[in-house]
């Protein structure tokens, strides 16, 4: 059994919605002239995003499904950007009409008050997103890459993550909201939630991207989205951050993500080694 694809994260997630294909290899569907006849003749007519070959027997597929491969999300995109823009916006504002929004939820997840709770947040549930673990995940994800001989999608890593800590940095500086006064002692702004945006971006990459062969898509995102949540929970339970900042650092890393994924589908770094 053959699996035809005309992006390699489409071919990846079509193989995971059975198992009766779990040992598929994988082709890309190339120019016509350069498939086989069957191949070419499917593809005159119309270009398909699956060709399943089995038995001789050619297959063509397109997505009609409520689980698409990701990159293909365009309304998430933009919704992502739109909501984005909105939330950076607000947070420029003295008078911010979505306060009383961060206000409830600083409420319900600082009412503890204390000191050792807020160092638990800070510094263990936030450890995801922490300085220290992207650069020991972008060490040991790059040489791992690297190794597999997927040079590109390596760079694409290391520039998504580079890209992150710019980012952040600059949209902090550029907003200039001010963080809660229980985090009074910190001396760099608030919007957007860096370590969030770390997290989203060095655990998306790696569970969606650098290491999809080995994954279920579907389970990927569900330990992806539940490495924010915790990352994003920790920064609110240590009071260093306000609702809408850990909201922002997911969306713009989310769509950190969607460009590497775009990325890494225009590479030229074979499918399968």
């Amino acid at each position: 059994m053959v699996i035809y694809c005309d992006a390699k994260h489409e071919g990846l997630w079509f193989r995971d919605l059975s198992p009766l294909m779990s040992n598929a290899t994988f082709t890309m569907i190339g120019r016509r002239g350069s498939n086989l006849e069957i191949i070419d003749d499917l593809v005159f007519y119309d270009r398909p995003d699956i060709i399943l070959m089995n038995d001789g027997v050619a297959t063509t597929g397109v997505f009609k499904t409520s689980t698409p491969p990701l990159s293909t999300m365009n309304l998430a995109n933009k919704t992502a950007i739109i909501t984005a823009l909105i939330l950076g916006f607000f947070a420029t504002l003295k008078d911010n009409p979505i306060q009383p929004l961060d206000d409830l939820f600083r409420d319900i997840f600082y009412f503890h008050d204390s000191t050792q709770v807020a160092w638990f947040g800070r510094s263990i549930l936030s450890s995801p997103g922490h300085l220290e673990t992207a650069i020991i995940g972008l060490l040991i994800g790059s040489i791992i890459l690297i190794k597999k001989k997927r040079h590109s999608t390596a760079l694409i890593f290391i520039s998504s993550i580079i890209s992150t800590g710019a980012l952040s940095y600059s949209l902090k500086e550029f907003v200039g909201r001010a963080r809660p006064e229980s985090a009074i002692e910190m001396t760099s702004l608030a919007w957007p939630s860096g370590h969030t945006m770390l997290a989203t971006v060095l655990w998306g990459f790696l569970l969606l991207i650098g290491f999809k062969e080995q994954l279920n898509q579907k389970i990927a995102i569900k330990i992806w989205l539940t490495i924010v949540v915790i990352t994003a929970s920790g920064r609110m339970l240590g009071g260093v951050h306000w609702f809408t900042d850990v909201v922002g650092g997911f969306l713009i890393g989310f769509l950190i993500i969607q460009s590497a994924l775009y990325f890494e589908e225009k590479s030229p770094t074979p499918l399968l080694e």
